[in-house]
């Protein structure tokens, strides 16, 4: 279960805007980014995966760079990613604070071909390498729209076929 210690920047939101938050975190401004290719993911869609999303709600220096960088209207979720966040959450505030946050953010559901996809994630790949179900969703959810998937768990993610990983 997640566990999220802090919720400090969601006090920040206005209007349940992202847009708003990130340009509260410094979005915009001219500060110097890291020597990664963060460059590369200007204008493109990117599907955003839990953990990244957890330490971004947890107030991550890191998460926050990251994601300032990709234009709030190319942030994506996976329907799996909302769920895993508000499991983790503690109490109903918190439920509310999430939901906020994420409103801002595109979010695609688990359609007939992005089950089939993870099916098949399952098959070639939960005994070989332990994927699991969540994982394969939002796998799969990134290779049916073309999508590349931001996180730090490449170990979860860098044997599937076909999906380009990017993390930081």
């Amino acid at each position: 279960m997640l566990r999220f210690q802090t919720f400090s920047p969601l006090r920040k939101l206005k209007n349940g805007s992202l847009k708003i938050f990130l340009l509260l975190k410094g979005y915009g401004k001219n500060e110097k980014l890291p020597a990664k290719s963060f460059g590369n993911w200007l204008g493109i869609v990117v599907i955003v995966d839990t953990d990244v999303m957890v330490e971004f709600l947890r107030d991550s220096a890191d998460a926050a760079k990251a994601l300032r960088v990709i234009k709030a209207e190319n942030l994506a979720i996976s329907a799996v990613t909302r769920m895993e966040l508000l499991v983790g959450a503690w109490n109903n505030a918190e439920l509310r604070k999430i939901e906020k946050a994420l409103d801002a953010i595109q979010e695609f559901a688990i359609s007939e071909d992005i089950s089939t996809k993870a099916v098949d994630l399952i098959r070639k790949y939960a005994k070989s390498h332990g994927l699991k179900i969540p994982d394969a969703i939002i796998a799969a959810t990134a290779m049916d729209q073309s999508f590349q998937l931001f996180t730090y768990n490449v170990r979860d993610f860098k044997f599937i076929k076909g999906l380009t990983l990017y993390s930081v």
